[in-house]
Parts: structure tokens; sequence; C-alpha cells
């Protein structure tokens, strides 16, 4: 399989994955995060779920830039490490994003970086955080 097919069917899985996350949790009506002890929770009225995260990056829409959790100073060492899982995507994928610690990208460029993102990590989705600025994109484990 080239890489492109490997790349495409990623995708299709990134899509997936949203789809079935999002049956699964579609009850839930409120979350929290916390990105020292790297997890997401989900109430409704009557139930509480907790996930494990790992944060992946953000991004600036006033910008159009993406950058790496593992480089995001602002994030505690504790957080940045386990986000220096993402460091090893360029073995498998070797594209300059991969390489550094920031990008300029267009929104329609996240996608592939969050579905790459997410099978290098296999989680179950990536739960995208728009309401603040930068956008913040956890994976769900």
């Amino acid at each position: 399989m080239s890489i492109e097919e490997k790349i495409g069917q990623i995708k299709a899985d990134y899509c997936k994955a949203f789809s079935n996350f999002s049956a699964e949790v579609g009850e839930y009506t409120s979350w929290y995060y916390d990105l020292d002890d790297l997890f997401i929770e989900l109430t409704s009225e009557d139930n509480t779920k907790r996930f494990n995260v790992i944060p992946v990056g953000s991004y600036s829409t006033e910008f159009n830039s993406f950058l790496w959790s593992w480089a995001n100073e602002d994030l505690s060492e504790h957080t940045r490490s386990k986000a220096a899982e993402l460091k090893s995507l360029y073995s498998e994928f070797p594209f300059k994003a991969f390489q550094v610690k920031g990008f300029n990208c267009k929104q329609e460029e996240l996608d592939e970086i969050l579905s790459l993102s997410l099978y290098h990590l296999n989680g179950k989705v990536i739960f995208k955080i728009k309401d603040e600025s930068p956008w913040l994109f956890l994976c769900v484990l």
C-alpha cells in the first residue's frame, strides 16, 4: 500500500471514529478537561464518563498556525512529555510538519494532521475544543 493510500484509509477511519464516539457520548451535555492530569470528563444529568487524553496541538485561526503540544511552553513538563510521543510520527510519515514545533496551515488541512495523530496514538477520537482561541485538540484514549 502506498503512503497516499495509507493516509486515505487513516482519514476514513478518523471520520468513522468521530461518528462512533458521537454516538457513544451523545447523551452528555457538558465537558471539562484537565491538561495536567490528562483527562476529559463528560457529564449528563445522570452520568459521568472520564477518558484519558493526550493533547495533540493547538491552532490559531488568527495566524493560521498549528503548534504541537510537545512544543507548547504554556503546558506543564509532564503534559509536554506525554505529547512528545507524537514526535515519532515523522518516522512513519516523513512530512516536514512532523519535524518542527509549529507550522502554518489552513483549517482544511487540520484533519489530515489530526487523523495521523489519532492513528499514531491509537486513540478513540480527536476531541476538538473550538470555543476558545487557540483551538485545542485532544486525543481521547
